[in-house]
């Protein structure tokens, strides 16, 4: 048989089998194949066709095997490579890490490349932006702009020195000075930044009586946290810049706001009456002080008219006697005479006998894919396809090989489920593949919250105060009474939180294993702990300097039960947040509080009236004492002035006492009689006309 008889039997089949009509082998019968059974064994040809056909029908057509596969294979190095590209915008930091451990930082505005994933990564921080982080509320905004404040009790209320209740809500303003120590220090950092806040305003808070917080102090206390928080914060070394602590309210307890704006009102009102006491004092005075001049220029006025008038009708008695003298008879009927003229000139004149009488009354789209399955007859490139199977076969074994521990971890190799070394260096590092495996376990400082849990002080402190022989018996008695004393040894809440880091990962594993074992086995050790120390503790030391002492004892007594357990672990910080009255004791400092409001404000205006009726009395005081003395020197003045007159009256009339009686009457005649609406009803006998019957 020649070779043309081979034609469409399988042409230059190496397996010399024959091929179907088509020129590819035939199928096996699908029974009583394999190599046991007698059939034929699989075609390698048409199993690699076949993965071929696969490849073109999700492939564009038009393009054959190799060619289409580079240019997938570079499209594909190019998006890889270009996704290294970033931009650091102005205020943002790159932090670069290569292989998980840090690179690099770019810091300067703009472009920046690193090596694409898993190589490098970037991650792009804004340092300069001020966050804001509210304590004791929380803000929300309606869709047309406008915000509501809802308090959260828990956080707000806090107790003062005298064990009073203030409620406060903060704002904390911060930003990140260290990108790098803020993302591979600690853990979970904004949870950090206001657990402190809390712990530190409350620390401050009570340390300090409650007007002062509530009126001119606040700003005092808000400087204070602020240094309280960025310590512990850098302390942490968590990259964290307080810019500012504001305290946006401080008032007191709600329930006793009605009774403090009563002690304000009151305040008010004592200045009010004072003020008007003092204006009443203002008013009196100066009109006493005029009153008592005017008093003295009138007496002065007085005195030297007296005397003028004394001296002028002296002078005129004296120039009318000596011209008297020379013809008494025709003077004194020529003065008579002229009087009468004068009187009875202008008067009604009306003469009666003596019996008449008269009276008088007087608010893309998708577009749907459509696959289009073409077969194809070439043979694909059999040492691309194995190429591409060793690069497959070399990322799989690499991704076995290869592993990255990062900035923030530590990591444990286990052969077999047995460790066999642990990793604190970030970077990349090698392991048996299939027989190693790696536990991580994070490196930054964790953090515990216990919740808030009802404690019993103690009152040994207060015992020992009362006991020292250096304080008087005044200062003791004030310790017995003390508020805080009688609060000691009774339950209050107590909340405390503490950051502790991984330093031991295989003894970690061990005997914790997990993040969430290892915080509940620490909430016990820091509530066995917290409970032992405040045993030694009474409520006035909470509320004062001694609060960091407890914090240091209750730090040392949970490192010493997490050394003596061995649990790879090192507490970095322990503190309390909140240190307050149960809701009964809370209830009664309420109670007492309004008392002593109510007694304040009372005692305010009953001062304020004191203080009121001290100055009216004392300026109606001085007022009669000024106008006393005001009239006793004019009356003196008035007096002397009266006693000049008179010498000079007596020395003029003595001359002749008849002859003044004379002229007197004649004086008094005119003044009195010589208004033209006297009516005058004389009777022709009166002595009056003693001369007119002549």
């Amino acid at each position: 048989m020649g070779r043309d008889d081979n034609k469409g039997n399988g042409k230059n089949n190496p397996w010399g089998k024959p091929g179907n009509d088509d020129g590819r082998p035939r199928r096996n019968a699908p029974h009583g194949g394999g190599f046991g059974g007698g059939g034929e064994p699989p075609d390698l040809d048409d199993v690699l066709r076949k993965a071929q056909d696969s490849v073109r029908d999700v492939l564009p057509g038009n393009f054959h095997g190799t060619p289409l596969i580079i240019i997938a294979i570079i499209g594909i190095t190019l998006l890889w490579l270009s996704s290294g590209i970033f931009f650091v915008q102005p205020g943002e930091h790159a932090v670069i890490q290569r292989f998980g451990a840090w690179s690099r930082t770019q810091v300067d505005p703009g472009p920046g490349y690193h090596f694409p994933s898993p190589i490098e990564t970037a991650a792009i921080l804004n340092v300069e932006e001020i966050k804001r982080m509210n304590i004791g509320f929380v803000e929300s905004y309606s869709r047309n702009g406008s915000s509501a404040r809802r308090d959260i009790p828990e956080e707000s209320l806090i107790l003062t020195s005298d064990r009073n209740i203030v409620d406060l809500d903060l704002v904390i303003q911060w930003n990140i000075k260290s990108a790098e120590d803020f993302l591979f220090e600690i853990r979970d950092q904004e949870n950090t930044i206001k657990k402190v806040a809390e712990s530190a305003i409350r620390e401050v808070v009570g340390q300090t009586d409650m007007f002062p917080i509530i009126t001119t102090g606040r700003a005092a206390v808000a400087d204070a946290a602020k240094l309280i928080i960025q310590e512990n914060l850098d302390e942490y070394k968590s990259g964290v810049n307080i810019t500012q602590v504001l305290i946006e309210r401080a008032e007191v307890h709600p329930d006793v706001q009605s009774a403090f704006q009563d002690v304000q009102s009151a305040k008010q009102d004592a200045e009010d009456v004072q003020n008007r006491a003092g204006a009443y004092r203002e008013d009196i005075l100066p009109k006493a002080r005029g009153e008592a001049i005017k008093m003295m220029q009138q007496a002065e006025a007085y005195k030297q008219s007296t005397i003028a008038r004394a001296n002028g009708d002296a002078d005129r008695f004296n120039s009318v006697y000596t011209a008297y003298l020379k013809g008494k008879d025709v003077t004194k009927e020529r003065i008579f005479i002229e009087t009468m003229e004068d009187v009875l000139k202008n008067a009604q004149k009306i003469i009666l006998d003596k019996n008449s009488s008269e009276g008088v009354v007087p608010y893309l789209p998708l577009n749907s894919l459509q696959e289009k399955k073409k077969k194809r007859t070439q043979t694909m490139n059999k040492p691309l396809l194995i190429i591409l199977a060793l690069v497959a076969v070399s990322l799989i074994s690499a991704s076995q090989i290869f592993f990255i521990v990062d900035q923030r971890e530590q990591a444990i190799i286990l052969q077999l489920g047995k460790p066999i070394g642990d990793i604190n260096n970030p970077g990349l590092h090698t392991k048996i593949p299939f027989f190693e495996t790696v536990r991580y376990f994070d490196k930054r400082i964790l953090s515990v919250d216990p919740k808030a849990e009802q404690v019993v002080i103690s009152s040994v402190n207060i015992a020992k105060a009362e006991d020292n022989a250096e304080q008087t018996a005044e200062e003791k008695e004030i310790a017995r009474q003390s508020s805080i004393a009688n609060v000691t040894g009774e339950p209050i809440i107590l909340d405390t939180f503490a950051r502790y880091k991984i330093i031991d990962p295989l003894q970690f594993m061990k005997t914790l294993r997990t993040i969430r074992d290892a915080n509940s086995r620490i909430e016990n050790i820091l509530n066995d702990a917290t409970r032992a120390e405040l045993g030694n503790t009474s409520l006035q030391q909470l509320l004062s300097p001694g609060r960091a002492f407890v914090m240091q004892n209750i730090l040392q007594r949970v490192n010493s039960n997490i050394k003596k357990d061995n649990l790879g672990i090192e507490i970095v910080d322990v503190r309390i947040v909140r240190a307050d009255l149960t809701a009964e004791l809370r209830q009664s400092t309420v109670r007492r509080m309004i008392s002593e409001l109510k007694k304040r404000a009372t005692e305010t205006r009953a001062k304020g009236e004191e203080r009121a009726l001290e100055i009216t009395s004392t300026a109606e005081k001085e007022r009669t004492v000024i106008i006393a003395e005001a009239q006793r020197d004019s009356s003196i003045l008035k007096g002397s002035g009266d006693k000049e007159s008179i010498k000079v009256y007596a020395n003029a009339f003595n001359k002749d006492k008849e002859f003044y009686s004379f002229i007197r009457s004649m004086e008094a005649y005119k003044k009195t009689l010589s208004d033209p609406e006297t009516q005058l009803i004389l009777s022709p006998d009166s002595s009056f006309f003693k001369h007119f019957s002549k």
